[in-house]
């Protein structure tokens, strides 16, 4: 046992200086006296982990799970490892539920498990997972925010608004809401809300190009020629293969006659 707390203690020290290799051979060393032990395994994967080296983590977990089935811990960060480093997203989705009958009531669980779910274009099962981890974490940005790409994905345009007005109330100075708000407006044929959301985008982000083109679309199809032009030459500016787009783009007919074409 003294030998097993030495090699134990040293490694945890190892660790806390980031000398992660000489950490890991030094809880190898521990298990030597002391093969089941919990702690010496888990430690062990996150030091694996901080190494990149995802399988031999995995592994070491595994193994800590063994030795304690009902931790949620161990379950989790595989499930974490297989979504986030290995885009291996229905093994993600096997150890989240693993977690899950340990622990039903946490956030991060619902949310990754939505991640997956979404990777794999499964996005009704994400909305599904994303609402749940709302219900647990009220006001939560990311989970707003995915719900509504998932809606999008759907093109389920009205739903995915309602999300993105969410997070702009939750983060006001944040890009993409509001351009993804912009872009939904502009799937349901609404150009003048869509103008409002693409403005306030690239009052966030003025080189943003997709925001100044999708203005531009959206301010030619309702007359506003002053703006569409702006909004195309500053595009063109941003980014020159606008320019060939633009100039098949029916949206656009209306500019037809302008010197960038």
């Amino acid at each position: 046992m003294k030998e097993y707390w030495h090699w134990y203690n040293k490694a945890q020290k190892l660790g806390k200086k980031e000398k992660y290799k000489k950490a890991i051979a030094c809880f190898e060393k521990a298990l030597t006296f002391q093969k089941e032990d919990y702690w010496a395994w888990y430690n062990r994967a996150e030091a694996l982990y901080k190494r990149r080296d995802y399988k031999k983590a995995i592994a070491s977990y595994e193994q800590a799970a063994k030795i304690r089935p009902d931790d949620y811990w161990s379950w989790y960060h595989i499930g974490y490892i297989f979504l986030e480093d290995l885009d291996q997203f229905e093994d993600a989705l096997t150890y989240f539920e693993k977690a899950q009958t340990i622990r039903t009531d946490d956030y991060w669980t619902w949310y990754y498990k939505g991640d997956a779910f979404r990777h794999l274009q499964d996005y009704e099962k994400a909305i599904v997972c994303y609402e749940q981890a709302l219900i647990l974490r009220p006001n939560d940005y990311w989970s707003c925010y995915r719900t509504g790409d998932s809606y999008r994905q759907l093109k389920q345009y009205e739903n995915a608004i309602i999300c993105y007005e969410q997070v702009t109330q939750i983060a006001p100075n944040s890009f993409w809401p509001w351009y993804k708000q912009g872009d939904s407006y502009r799937h349901l044929g609404q150009y003048e809300k869509a103008i409002i959301c693409y403005q306030k985008a690239i009052n966030l982000e003025p080189d943003d190009d997709y925001a100044w083109y999708n203005l531009a679309c959206c301010a030619a199809k309702i007359g506003l020629i002053d703006l569409a032009t702006e909004g195309i030459e500053r595009a063109i500016q941003l980014s020159y293969h606008h320019q060939t787009i633009a100039g098949n783009d029916p949206d656009l007919k209306e500019l037809k006659n302008l010197e960038i074409f």
